[in-house]
């Protein structure tokens, strides 16, 4: 029987009430409620042991707690899918109801800790510890994966510690629940494990323990850290422990705000995280040999305050150690900073609506957020705005949540900037000025700078022009606003009459503005033609701005579109007539565009006349004439006036006649009927009254209809054909008047005999003559015109060239014969065949063509002229006739005529020189004409070396893929550089720049090109004379030069060898210095025609009677400045090397240049020598040697001789640098003072050099100033003779100079001032290396 009941609270419902009351009289239930209450109990204890009673706990039967305990396993097959996993639990109803209850709840939660945890209370009573595994896991990078002893971390393996596992640890054997746990409450795919816990409970006396706490040495930490910092510092703080267990600990620090905030905090966390570590994140901390740290890094903000009383801010710092236990901690003062960042604005803080701007934000790389990260943001701040964000192109940010970042880099240590753009729009609302303000904020949304921006009202004006159009042609808008619509969207459209015409391709549409530097943009719409005369139509093109905010900005622009030009022809059927009697032509008007409305049809006579049509039948014009008096009779009028140009037939319009009656004719009826001289008859069939006078006759022309491009009319001959082809023109007019505006005509021949040309060819050769014969078959003759038709040109013919724009004459004489004579001209163009035909047109008006000969073909048989030659350059105009391996082919190809332009040029090059080039056949593919040239280029492939001589190329120039041969031309190659190269490659200790130092030694290479290697070569100085011939020693310092019998003398030996230069020999090849020069003279032979020269050297001569070569230096030009003036080489090998060492030079004094040159030697001549009179075999080498000046060291400064009656006192200069006071001629001994031997005037001695100088001497009173240069008494004597008043002269320093002061029974003193320069060729010229000095000079008498 169920009896378990739980108030929930709700109105228990029974669906199967007793009806005992309703069913026993009412009043039983007054006098007989226990009989009422023992039946309805009765028959609810019938209900217990009946099926049906479960229907009275029917909303129970769902509920685990009520429904009764038979119920129960449907409940568990409902919501456990089938399985009755709780059955072996449960003992009795209450475990059953709640095992069920748990069963349910933990298969919906299966997998939680929560159901894990319910699992174990439920069916165990226990209360277990769940832990995931995975986060004992070491994992790198992790702050709390540490190495050591205190890093409980664990290696990841393929069981417990791993992603997927659980391990549970409980009182409980694994064994006892795993099975089920699995059921109810294990998560799929998990590793599950289980460790027993055993907890046990120990106590102690606490004075024990406290004595235990008290033994125990703690460990005990410090912070170390300054106590305040500035805002931007990395703030350093340093950990110290005492008593650390092991070398290596671990503790954790955070952070506590007391003012500060997170803002001001850079990149803290290990993941990069900004801000304070606080107490929920505490950072890792390693403490290695009691001693560990860690930086906190803030920044600065713009909170601050006033910058002289700035604000400090605290927070906390907190160290822990790991078992949670706050061990240390420290409060530290922020010091606020007040950031300098300047954010400015280009191109100013006022704008224009629609222009750009660009923001730049400067400061202090230090104060830069986060330490020098350089990230920032900004946005339109719109709260303090009188703008939005989208008065602004794109999609600018308006709010700290939306502020769009930029960056900011360093231009310098300590400035930093960043920039960014926005651009404005143009608002057409009339808002007046607005405000923008913009500002920068941090990643922590601090404000770190603003602007404000004024954007001022922009007039917006739009200015289209569109110019009139011609159907077919586009319609062309242009549009011009301004730079800041550029990227604007032009909405366009088409008004008025145009904005549905048929031949526009669109009615509207939209377009991008571009300014393009003030021209604007402009609108293209194309359009169609129609045949159909529409006539102008009249529009509008609208254009409106659609970008601009507000109220759209547009206008408009009118315009013409017309029709293009008329176009009128004539069409004649049959297209002769005449050929029958009473013929007719019917002529059809037609083209296209061509308005509705009355046009005029007229005749033009050329051989025909009015009388061969039909009477009345040719309109015709005939000038105005004047009507001089008239009289009519019935029927008859009679016109007296100028009637040369009427005939019979004509019809006539007659005007301002009085009366009027006379006046008319306009539809034709006046029709001329016969004519005198001055007077016509015509019809007239009534009278129109007494004939009084005035008035004027003219002739009608034919009014045509034309409609839709069309109209017709026809022309009747008369019944007498003409015999023969006769002329005339059919006029289609606009207007009716003597002068009508024709817009078509067409040239007319009847269909009589016409004209012919005959006799002329079929074809004819370039150069010949082609006759044309001219029969004109009854045409009038005369004048006629000749053209051509077909490819013939000007160019082709000799004969006047004609076409059908320019007629040429030829005459048809009266017999009717005529001649036309065509020269054909060889143009020597490869031009192909050509054809013509030759057209002629009569003697009548326009010249009408009358016949058209047969075509002739002009055979191409002239040919252009070829030439070929090789050049010097590419498109050069020197030609080459011989090159070396090393230069390139430029070849040119020259045609006088023209040229095909699909057969092209092959230029080949052959022979045994061909070869040494990179491509044998090159091709000219248009090939230039007329006189031109077109070139190509064969490449050289360089020197090989090896010399061998000279060489043909072949150039030939074919044509057609090589089957026609049109030039040739033969060169020379031959080897490249044939010979030597003397190479300066600098000097020991420095490079080929600069000047060589005294004392060095010089660098030279040879290279032999192209040359049989060993050879013997010569390197000498360019400035030495050679003389070739043998030298005999006849002396101890004389050398005879002699000259070979049958040799004419050199001219000038004598001349070229001075006194002071040196000689050199070569002795066995090797240069020897031998002496200088001292003396030269000329002699005689004894042998007729062997004349020789003997030079005086200044020391004795070493050599043997021997013949040798005699080399003669020129010391002024510096040789003595190498060790040797020549040197002998034999090549060997290439390059060869050549050293030449520099002397010390005292001859004069600063940089020198020096030419070096190669010769190659020749073989010893008949008497032994070897000739050096060879050939340079390289152009000259240059070197330049600096030679330090030289010290001159004239000492004596006072010199004075005595005497008795006569004295002289002065002295001398050597060339080789001596310097001695003079003898005094004086007749009593000479008191000199200083000695003899004074001083040398150069501070080294040099044998010989005396010639490379000069000196200048003049004489002053003593001790005055040196006005008188030419003072009497004083004299130099040279070797040539003694000088008086030398003045300025200056004097070579090749002999003695001597100056002396001489006195005759008086006292004479003077002053001598010396000059002394290099002497380099020129007197008074050259480097001044001594003076102005003065010598004093004192010649003494006693009497």
């Amino acid at each position: 029987m169920h009896n378990r009941f739980v108030d929930k609270k709700r109105r228990n419902i029974n669906l199967r009430d007793m009806q005992v009351k309703n069913i026993l009289p009412e009043h039983y239930g007054t006098y007989y409620p226990k009989f009422i209450s023992l039946l309805e109990r009765y028959y609810e204890f019938q209900d217990q042991e009946s099926s049906t009673e479960l229907l009275n706990h029917l909303f129970a039967t769902r509920d685990v707690n009520e429904t009764d305990i038979t119920l129960l396993s449907y409940i568990e097959d409902e919501l456990l899918l089938g399985e009755e996993y709780f059955q072996g639990f449960g003992k009795n109803d209450s475990e059953l109801r709640a095992a069920a209850n748990f069963s349910n709840i933990l298969f919906r939660s299966k997998g939680t800790k929560f159901a894990i945890e319910w699992f174990f209370r439920s069916f165990y009573g226990e209360d277990v510890e769940v832990l995931y595994t995975k986060e004992n896991i070491f994992k790198i990078g992790d702050v709390d994966s540490q190495i050591g002893p205190f890093g409980l971390k664990y290696l990841t393996d393929d069981k417990l510690y791993q992603t997927f596992a659980l391990l549970v640890r409980t009182g409980i054997s694994i064994s006892k629940w795993k099975e089920v746990f699995k059921l109810f409450a294990h998560p799929a795919g998990m590793y599950l494990g289980g460790e027993v816990l055993i907890v046990d409970e120990a106590s102690t006396p606490i004075v024990t323990l406290n004595d235990a706490i008290d033994a125990y040495t703690r460990t005990t930490y410090t912070i170390t850290a300054a106590a305040s910092n500035n805002e931007g510092v990395d703030w350093l703080f340093t950990v110290d422990s005492l008593n650390q267990r092991t070398n290596q600990d671990a503790v954790y620090w955070y952070g506590e705000h007391i003012d500060t905030s997170d803002a001001d905090f850079g990149v803290n966390f290990i993941n990069g995280d900004t801000g304070l570590p606080l107490s929920n994140s505490p950072q890792y901390l390693e403490m290695n040999n009691g001693s560990g740290s860690f930086s906190i890094k803030t920044i600065i903000d713009p909170k601050g305050t006033d910058p002289l009383a700035p604000t400090n801010e605290q927070f906390k710092i907190y160290i822990k150690d790991r078992s949670d236990r706050i061990v240390a901690e420290m409060t530290c003062d922020l010091v606020d900073v007040i950031p300098n960042w300047q954010l400015n604005v280009s191109p100013g803080t006022t704008i224009v609506e629609g222009d750009s701007l660009t923001f730049t934000l400067l400061g202090n790389k230090a104060e830069l957020p986060y330490d020098g990260e350089n990230t920032l943001r900004w946005y339109l701040d719109e709260t303090l705005s009188t703008v939005v964000a989208s008065d602004f192109e794109g999609n600018i940010p308006n709010s700290v949540g939306t502020a769009e970042e930029f960056t900011v880099t360093s231009s310098s240590p300590t400035v930093a900037s960043g920039f960014f753009n926005v651009s404005s729009l143009i608002n057409t609302g009339n808002t007046g000025d607005q405000t923008a303000i913009f500002k920068i904020i941090n990643v922590n949304n601090v404000e770190i700078a603003s602007q404000s921006i004024t954007l001022q009202e922009r007039t917006v004006s739009v200015g289209v022009t569109v110019p009139n159009t011609v159907e077919g042609n586009s319609i062309v808008a242009n549009v011009i606003i301004g730079d800041y619509a550029d990227g604007d969207t032009l909405a366009w459209q088409f008004t008025g009459n145009i904005s549905s015409d048929f031949r526009l391709s669109a009615f509207s549409g939209s377009s991008v503005y571009s300014h393009n530097g003030g021209a604007g943009t402009n609108i293209t719409v194309t359009t169609t033609s129609s045949d159909i005369f529409q006539d102008t139509v009249t529009g509008a093109m609208e254009i409106t701005d659609t970008t601009i905010l507000g109220t759209a900005v547009g206008t408009s622009a009118s315009f013409n579109f017309t029709d293009q030009s008329s176009v009128y022809n004539i069409i004649a059927n049959p297209t002769t007539g005449g050929a029958v009697p009473n013929e007719t032509i019917t002529y059809t008007f037609g083209g296209t565009n061509i308005p509705d409305g009355e046009y005029y049809f007229y005749l033009e006579f050329n051989d025909i006349n009015p009388n061969d049509f039909a009477s009345g039948d040719a309109p015709r014009i005939t000038p105005t004439e004047t009507i001089s008096a008239g009289s009519w009779s019935t029927g008859i009028t009679t016109i007296t006036c100028d009637s040369t140009e009427y005939i019979v037939g004509d019809r006539l319009i007659i005007e301002g006649v009085t009366p009027s009656a006379y006046n008319g004719g306009e539809d034709g009826s006046f029709v001329v009927t016969s004519k005198t001289v001055t007077t016509l008859s015509y019809t007239q069939t009534v009278s129109p009254g007494t004939f009084v006078s005035g008035g004027t006759v003219k002739s009608r022309i034919r009014p045509i209809a034309m409609s839709g491009n069309s109209g017709s009319t026809t022309l009747q001959f008369n019944g007498t054909p003409p015999s023969s082809q006769l002329a005339f023109i059919v006029h289609l007019a606009t207007t009716n008047t003597s002068s009508p505006n024709d817009v078509a005509e067409l040239s007319q021949v009847t269909s009589g005999t016409p004209p012919s040309i005959v006799g002329s060819p079929t074809s004819q050769q370039e150069g010949e003559d082609i006759t044309f014969t001219v029969l004109a078959n009854g045409f009038t003759p005369g004048t006629w015109k000749y053209w051509f038709v077909g490819d013939i040109a000007a160019n082709d013919i000799s004969t006047p060239y004609g076409d059908i724009n320019n007629k040429q004459d030829f005459t048809v004489d009266g017999s009717g014969n005529g001649e036309i004579v065509v020269s054909i001209v060889p143009d020597q163009n490869r031009e192909g065949n050509e054809t013509f035909s030759l057209v002629i047109g009569s003697a009548a008006i326009g010249n009408p063509p009358v016949a058209q000969s047969n075509t002739v073909t002009i055979i191409d048989s002239s040919t252009p002229t070829t030439t070929v030659s090789n050049y010097t350059a590419l498109t050069g105009s020197i030609e080459a006739l011989t090159v070396t391996e090393d230069d390139n082919l430029y070849i040119g190809v020259t045609s006088t005529g023209n040229q095909l332009v699909d057969i092209p040029f092959t230029v080949t090059i052959s022979g045994a020189g061909a070869a040494k080039y990179t491509s044998s056949s090159e091709q000219i593919t248009n090939p230039a004409m007329g006189g031109g040239t077109s070139y190509v280029t064969f490449t050289a492939m360089g020197d090989d070396g090896t010399p061998d001589g000279p060489r043909d190329i072949d150039i030939t120039v074919t044509e057609n893929q090589g089957s026609t041969e049109i030039a040739t031309k033969t060169i020379t190659l031959n080897d490249a550089a044939v010979g030597y190269q003397l190479n300066y490659l600098g000097f020991d200790g420095g490079g080929v720049g600069g000047t060589v130092p005294e004392g060095s030694i010089s660098n030279f290479e040879i290279v032999a090109n192209n040359v049989t290697l060993p050879q013997d070569v010569q390197v000498r100085l360019e400035d030495f004379v050679v003389f070739p011939s043998g030298l005999v020693a006849s002396g101890t310092n004389q050398i005879n030069l002699f000259y070979l019998l049958g040799t004419n003398v050199p001219p000038g030996i004598p001349e070229v060898i001075n006194i002071g230069e040196e000689v050199w020999v070569d002795v066995s090849g090797t240069a020897t210095f031998i002496g200088n020069v001292i003396a030269v003279q000329g002699y005689n032979p004894p042998f007729p025609g062997e004349p020789y020269t003997s030079i005086f050297l200044d020391r004795d001569i070493s050599l043997s009677t021997a013949l040798y070569n005699l080399n003669v230096i020129d010391p002024l030009k510096g040789a003595r400045s190498f060790n040797v003036p020549w040197i002998d080489i034999n090549v060997n090998e290439s390059p060869k090397s050549v050293n030449l060492i520099t002397n010390a030079q005292t001859a004069f004094t600063g940089d020198k240049t020096y030419n070096f040159e190669l010769y190659e030697t020749l073989p010893p001549d008949i008497t032994g020598a070897r000739p050096l009179d060879g050939e340079p075999v390289d152009p000259t080498t240059v070197i330049t040697i600096n030679h330090p000046a030289t010290t001159v060291n004239i000492t004596p400064t006072y010199i004075v001789s005595t005497g008795n009656v006569e004295a002289t006192a002065g002295f001398t200069l050597y060339p080789n640098g001596n310097m001695t006071a003079s003898p005094s001629s004086g007749d009593d001994p000479v008191d000199i003072t200083p000695p003899i031997d004074i001083a040398d005037w150069l501070s080294s001695q040099v044998n010989g050099v005396g010639g490379a100088y000069q000196v200048q001497a003049y004489s002053y009173v003593l001790n005055q100033a040196p006005v008188n240069k030419n003072a009497l008494g004083v004299t130099g004597v040279g070797s040539s003779g003694v000088w008086t008043n030398f003045g300025d002269q200056w004097h070579r320093l090749n002999e003695e100079f001597t100056i002396s002061l001489f006195s005759e029974r008086g006292d004479l003193e003077r002053d001598i001032q010396i000059v002394i320069k290099e002497y380099s060729g020129t007197l008074g010229t050259g480097n001044t290396v001594f003076g102005p000095h003065t010598i004093s000079l004192a010649a003494l008498t006693s009497n």
